[in-house]
């Protein structure tokens, strides 16, 4: 299992607020021998709040097992080509596919261990780097001190289990810091299968030729109506450069849904930083976390002036994703 900060850590991974960072313990060990500091404190979480901060809602197992394994032996399109390269540099995806602390959510892990991360060039994140890798994949859990350490191939984060209150911001954050070798760090929601050889030749073949090395990509959206939504009019952004728009207003921004989305490194590593926007935009109103993700990057290419490009990829070819209801938005708990 890993945990953040320790200088033990060896491999990269696709998921604190400044001030749980700050109350941090030392590094425990575990079988994985890569360890997170926890905040201290009282990690129970009342069941009311719990239930809020789902990330989505899971089927009964059995229909997971039986759908995750069905698109298993459908796909045949298994990632063939080890080697895809940007800029001459080889792709090595640090997947975090995002899972709940504790057992409940354990056979729903165990599914996921058994179809798509047996496919070839799919490694455990906790493996550290190989040469017959492209794709390291861990699970990322909140710290609700209801994990089994024991349980390989977790990473806990030093943040309660939440979905919009900051642990997108932190997982990208961690990744980006704690395995330096990954050229892209991804989120990926569990209810999700991933067609991961389309998902490495459509990085491969659209961010070779792009002229900025910070790429923010997925199933890009502009959606409009609510507050936390693009203002209306703003549209896609202009070709590759995710910060130009068909309107000259400086809120205009999209975002990638949220199921599965990427940044390159460095992106990941400098956009969530605690006190860039993305960081406290998300403290103030809790919005959905792959809209304030969007609305982050945007903000950061904006403060700093840097530049970001951005991929859309065809989402029926990246990946199957759960139906579920779509949840209203309620601001931060209180």
């Amino acid at each position: 299992m890993a945990c953040f900060g320790c200088p033990q850590l060896l491999a990269v991974v696709v998921v604190a607020s400044a001030a749980a960072l700050g109350h941090c313990l030392s590094c425990r060990s575990s079988r994985d021998g890569m360890t997170l500091p926890q905040p201290t404190g009282n990690p129970k979480i009342e069941r009311e709040q719990k239930s809020r901060s789902r990330m989505r809602s899971l089927p009964p197992i059995e229909r997971f097992r039986h759908d995750w394994g069905a698109m298993n032996t459908r796909q045949t399109d298994y990632i063939q080509e080890r080697d895809l390269k940007v800029g001459g540099v080889r792709i090595q995806l640090v997947v975090g596919v995002f899972s709940m602390a504790g057992s409940e959510e354990k056979p729903y892990r165990d599914v996921m261990r058994q179809t798509w991360m047996m496919q070839p060039s799919v490694c455990s994140l906790a493996s550290g780097q190989s040469g017959h890798c492209s794709v390291y994949v861990t699970f990322v859990v909140g710290n609700d001190g209801e994990q089994d350490e024991t349980e390989e191939g977790v990473t806990i984060l030093p943040i309660k289990e939440n979905m919009d209150e900051g642990k997108t911001r932190v997982w990208f954050g961690h990744a980006a810091s704690a395995w330096p070798w990954g050229t892209h760090v991804v989120k990926l929601d569990a209810d999700a299968f991933p067609y991961l050889s389309y998902v490495l030749g459509t990085i491969a073949r659209m961010t070779s030729g792009l002229p900025c090395k910070n790429v923010y990509g997925g199933d890009i959206m502009t959606w409009s109506g609510p507050v936390y939504l693009p203002p209306r009019g703003c549209g896609l952004p202009i070709g590759s450069d995710f910060t130009k728009y068909h309107l000259p207003d400086p809120n205009c921004f999209a975002y990638a849904q949220g199921a599965m989305y990427f940044m390159t490194r460095e992106l990941a590593l400098n956009a969530s930083k605690a006190g860039e926007y993305w960081d406290l935009d998300t403290k103030a109103h809790c919005y959905p976390e792959d809209v304030t993700t969007g609305r982050g990057v945007k903000h950061y290419a904006d403060d700093h002036g840097v530049c970001v490009s951005t991929v859309h990829w065809d989402p029926r070819q990246a990946r199957w994703h759960q139906r579920a209801p779509v949840r209203p938005w309620r601001g931060c708990p209180k």
